[in-house]
């Protein structure tokens, strides 16, 4: 569940990271710079931390949706996982597992 949760967050944080770009670059050719192409001009390191408000990452994490270690990963509307099962299984000495419930 951790791997699922930590590869969600990394995918509405690109989501994010996406929009902000691109906005960005819009609005450098909205002023006239159409001499140069978003894709050769991108920059390494972003001038500032882009802020993103917690309605817009909720926003991105219901789009966020992708096959994962503990089964197929998407999210409601409300931000929780949508339509999954667990199965809890059991160990105990010299003996192979076994499914609690």
């Amino acid at each position: 569940m951790l791997i699922d949760g930590m590869k969600s967050l990394i995918q509405t944080l690109r989501l994010l990271n996406e929009d902000s770009y691109s906005r960005q670059f819009r609005a450098q050719d909205l002023q006239g710079d159409s001499t140069s192409t978003p894709s050769t001009n991108l920059p390494c390191q972003p001038p500032s931390p882009p802020s993103f408000s917690a309605p817009l990452m909720m926003k991105k994490l219901q789009q966020v949706s992708f096959p994962g270690l503990t089964g197929n990963i998407s999210f409601d509307k409300n931000g929780f996982r949508d339509a999954y099962n667990f199965d809890i299984w059991g160990a105990k000495m010299k003996q192979s597992f076994s499914k609690v419930c």
